[in-house]
């Protein structure tokens, strides 16, 4: 591991920890020689710019092939077979990019999603 990755992590894992109030405050990277893309998500006014981009989330709880004449026939309460069973992970994509998996969570009365696996691309730091 390059002595930069090592101050890099050094400085995400600083960001990581928790205050008194269980919130991380962002702290400013260790200048290096080259400052990375990374770094200046690290400045406070970098993460003001982002922090207002909408983004699509879907979770992908399984698919269904059907013809047209069988859609038509839906009605209330109609149930269509998925490809997944029940305790298969479902996939979650941000933007059409898949990034995890995941399993359906209930809280009171709200729907979620309970990561289980990030997946590793080309956009993920690895």
């Amino acid at each position: 591991m390059a002595e930069d990755d090592v101050e890099e992590e050094m400085d995400m894992a600083a960001l990581m920890e928790a205050d008194g109030a269980g919130e991380a405050e962002p702290q400013p990277a260790t200048p290096s020689a080259a400052p990375s893309a990374a770094d200046a998500l690290l400045v406070p006014e970098a993460h003001e710019a982002i922090y207002n981009i909408e983004v699509d989330v879907v979770a992908v709880l399984g698919r269904a092939d059907l013809p047209i004449r069988q859609i038509l026939k839906l009605g209330r309460g109609a149930v269509v077979e998925l490809n997944r069973q029940v305790e298969e992970d479902i996939e979650l994509f941000v933007n059409d990019i898949l990034v995890a998996f995941g399993e359906i969570v209930t809280i009171g009365d709200v729907l979620g999603v309970k990561i289980n696996k990030v997946v590793k691309s080309k956009f993920t730091r690895v």
